[in-house]
Parts: C-alpha cells; sequence; structure tokens
C-alpha cells in the first residue's frame, strides 16, 4: 500500500504543477486533491522537496537506467523522449521554483551518482580508477546541456538530444 500512496501522491503532485508553481503548492492542498490526511503525506515524505526528489529518482532516473542497461539502444530512446517531452512542464516549473543555482547543484548531484553508478554496475569489476576530471566534465556538460534544452536555448528535438546523450555515456563512459 505504500508505493500505490507515494505513486499516488507523485502523480497529483505532476498535475498540480501543470497549472501552478511548486513553490505555491502546498501539502494541505496535495493532500486534499489526492484525497490522503496530511499525515498520510508526511508519513512518507518531510515535504515538498523530498516528494519531488522521490519524483526524479524514481520515474526519470530509474527509466534512463533501463534504456542504457538494453542493447538495441535506438529502440529505446524514443520512449525516453516520449517520457520527457510529457514530463517537461514538471521538470521546467521545479527548475524554476528552486532556482537555477540549486537546481543545476541538484542536477549535478543527481547525474554523478547515476553515472558512478554505472561506472561502478557495468563492470563486473568495480573501476579501481576513473578519471575525476572527465566524470565531472561529462556531469557539468550533461546538467548544461539539459537545463539549456529546458528553457529552450538548444533547437534540437527531445528524441534528438536523449539519444546523443545516452550515446555519449554509454560509448565514453560506460564501455570504455
Amino acid at each position: 500500500m505504500s508505493n500505490f500512496t507515494r505513486d499516488a501522491l507523485a502523480r497529483t503532485l505532476k498535475e498540480m504543477i501543470k497549472t501552478r508553481p511548486l513553490e505555491k503548492i502546498t501539502v494541505t492542498d496535495l493532500a486534499e486533491k489526492c484525497q490522503v490526511n496530511r499525515q498520510t503525506f508526511y508519513y512518507h515524505f518531510r515535504d515538498i522537496y523530498e516528494l519531488v526528489d522521490w519524483i526524479i529518482e524514481e520515474d526519470f532516473l530509474n527509466k534512463i537506467e533501463q534504456v542504457i542497461e538494453y542493447d538495441s539502444l535506438s529502440q529505446r530512446v524514443k520512449q525516453v523522449s516520449d517520457y520527457v517531452d510529457e514530463h517537461k512542464a514538471f521538470c521546467l516549473n521545479v527548475y524554476r521554483s528552486v532556482g537555477k543555482e540549486k537546481a543545476e547543484r541538484y542536477l549535478n548531484s543527481q547525474i554523478e551518482k547515476w553515472l558512478l553508478s554505472f561506472l561502478f554496475f557495468s563492470s563486473s569489476e568495480e573501476y579501481e580508477e576513473y578519471n575525476e576530471v572527465q566524470l565531472k566534465f561529462y556531469v557539468f556538460g550533461l546538467t548544461g546541456l539539459f537545463t539549456d534544452w529546458l528553457e529552450e536555448k538548444v533547437d534540437i528535438s527531445t528524441e534528438n538530444l536523449c539519444g546523443q546523450l545516452i550515446y555519449i555515456v554509454k560509448s565514453e563512459l560506460i564501455e570504455k
């Protein structure tokens, strides 16, 4: 039942964020819309931002992990790009609500954690050495490209962006 409630809260927040900024959504509003009480929310999450973290971790990063694990990468890129397009309003609203600097710090930490999990998971033996400068280069590059795309500073289709990012990660970091 616990995952069901978390999923329901996540779906409700994603719907609510389409019509109002994250900082204008209260736990009370979310709980009422989701038809649960506030204590139920607080049983699962400390605050709205922890729910946002959970959504990103469970929803988006897990989706990307699944795609990278497949050999037929091109078949899965379309699924990821459709997912990203569907949730772009959520991402943009969160990005604007928390501020660019905080959002980029968060993205950097999540992308680094995600890349490290692939560096260590993708090999039967742990990478004893990985180039920290190279890792940081990819982290900042992926964050910058994602935020520029989110702000529509990069004129590229979602499918093309996802395909290129996944190709870079898979060919440059994971398969080396």
